[in-house]
């Protein structure tokens, strides 16, 4: 027990109120320690914080769940920048213009099937989103509402269903490849070289886009419910796929990139 001891922070202001004392007392010592951990709702000397959508800012990851817990202890994390998020690389302009968009040609029979899965996944979603990938044609003076009924360019609302559903799906493959990852280090005891870092920055990537765009529209219950069960399906799939072969599932999710440069 003795290496696996929690601590809660407890301050006390000093009579100048200017300076924080800080005493670590082991929490499993507290008689609300097991409705503080398996509840959303904690408890602060005896008065109830809720943490609700109110206290976190449209587009933004929101503030820390210590900070909006214990308000009365600021932290490094406190403000609702999200300063606690895991570290992105910032692209310079001539870095951003040095990216050139090229697509993988098949070399084996695992790529091609990575391949074909991804072609086979967009054209079921092409037809339940609305979307058909037909160039403008050049020189063209029709409107807008003409182009919509030529097939295009989508609506708005089509935007956003595939846009939101896409992120949903977008964010499923680095975390599970992340986990998959930690529990294989653990097992072999052996460092993984910066992947399952690396892979949870792409996760956690794909999320922020998925907040950013949640900011322009409110989905419906039923279009949540959608983005339940597919991603029951998906996440499940790609764990299995991972196990049984991570080449293959990185070619898959490669794959998926390139037709998302396309559309």
């Amino acid at each position: 027990m003795s290496t696996g001891i929690l601590y809660a922070t407890r301050g006390a202001a000093t009579s100048l109120g200017a300076k924080m004392a800080y005493k670590r007392v082991p929490l499993y010592m507290s008689s609300a320690y097991s409705s503080r951990m398996f509840s959303s709702t904690r408890m602060v000397k005896g008065v109830t914080a809720e943490l609700s959508k109110d206290k976190v800012k449209p587009g933004s990851e929101g503030i820390h769940l210590n900070d909006a817990t214990y308000p009365q202890f600021p932290t490094p994390h406190s403000g609702d920048r999200g300063d606690w998020v895991l570290f992105h690389p910032v692209y310079t302009p001539s870095e951003l213009k040095a990216v050139k968009v090229l697509r993988h040609k098949p070399e084996n029979l695992r790529d091609r099937a990575a391949a074909f899965f991804v072609r086979s996944l967009r054209k079921g979603f092409d037809i339940f989103s609305g979307y058909r990938h037909k160039p403008i044609p050049e020189g063209s003076t029709m409107s807008l509402e003409e182009l919509r009924k030529k097939g295009h360019v989508l609506t708005e609302s089509q935007w956003m269903t595939r846009i939101l559903f896409l992120e949903t799906i977008a964010g499923v493959p680095g975390f599970f490849a992340a986990m998959i990852r930690h529990l294989k280090g653990l097992r072999a005891m052996k460092r993984d070289g910066g992947w399952i870092h690396t892979l949870l920055e792409e996760a956690e990537n794909e999320r922020m886009h998925l907040m950013t765009f949640m900011t322009l529209r409110e989905s419906s219950i039923f279009f949540r419910a959608f983005i339940v069960l597919s991603q029951g399906v998906f996440a499940n799939a790609f764990f299995i796929g991972y196990l049984i072969s991570p080449p293959m599932m990185h070619r898959f999710v490669g794959a998926l990139e390139e037709e998302a440069t396309v559309t």
